[in-house]
């Protein structure tokens, strides 16, 4: 069980597929290496840990676990209920949800599936209230734009998909952080762009208790589909009751002429 102190407002919690840099992210938040993190083929984080530090001033918990999509067995479940379970426990605090991809890879079905999966187990509403999108590999955007005029929030802006998806639902909450850096030249410009970005989201629909009531709402697409579903009914059976009348009304109409004729 890992215990919280409430006086820490903001539990960051770093998600993301196995292999694109949240623990050496959770270290360049905190400024100290808490979490373990290297070069490797397969998961090195096995245990969700949560390690209290600040951001700037504010007094935050960061929450690093092992990936929600691994590298050979799609998405974490069990990582999942471990989010879950935290948040539970943590209900007035304010959850943010920092989803994390490394710059260069190229977005797949299996990051669809993590995203429908977040949807489903913290409701639809989780990364317009709690998520910041966070790009890994800072220097290499650098590097590939160094000679135009590029910068990452119109490249950002250019991106289709799966990634322009993501960053609506965000509200445009998207930061781009360099944790090639020894943690004494910590990238301070990432750093300040997400405690901004932090500092803007509604601490009324963040926390952990809004989280378990947005998850239990009826997401309106599928309002609007029993809607039109019933409203086809309705037609349907209008349509039946009306062919199946108007005969017997036509079939009562010649009885009664035929009465008055005799």
């Amino acid at each position: 069980m890992i215990l919280v102190n409430m006086s820490e407002k903001f539990l960051i919690h770093l998600l993301g597929k196995t292999g694109t840099g949240k623990s050496s992210t959770g270290n360049t938040i905190l400024g100290i290496k808490k979490f373990p993190c290297k070069s490797s083929t397969s998961a090195v984080t096995r245990v969700i840990q949560a390690e209290a530090g600040y951001l700037g001033p504010r007094e935050v918990m960061v929450v690093d676990g092992p990936g929600l999509v691994d590298l050979n067995s799609g998405v974490n479940q069990s990582t999942m209920d471990a989010i879950k379970h935290l948040i539970e426990e943590t209900k007035s605090n304010v959850q943010v949800f920092l989803m994390i991809w490394r710059y260069g890879d190229p977005f797949s079905p299996d990051d669809d599936a993590m995203l429908d999966a977040m949807r489903r187990t913290f409701g639809p509403s989780v990364f317009r209230n709690c998520g910041i999108i966070l790009m890994t590999c800072g220097d290499n955007f650098r590097a590939d734009t160094e000679d135009t005029d590029v910068t990452f929030n119109s490249w950002c802006k250019s991106q289709t998909g799966t990634f322009s998806k993501l960053l609506r639902e965000c509200q445009g909450r998207v930061v781009l952080m360099e944790n090639s850096r020894s943690i004494t030249n910590r990238d301070q410009d990432a750093l300040e762009s997400l405690a901004a970005q932090i500092d803007s989201l509604d601490p009324k629909l963040a926390t952990g208790e809004s989280l378990l009531k947005d998850r239990l709402a009826i997401p309106t697409g599928v309002i609007k589909k029993c809607f039109f579903f019933a409203l086809a009914l309705l037609v349907i059976v209008l349509t039946w009751i009306f062919i199946d009348y108007a005969p017997s009304q036509e079939a009562d109409a010649r009885r009664a002429a035929h009465d008055v004729t005799k």
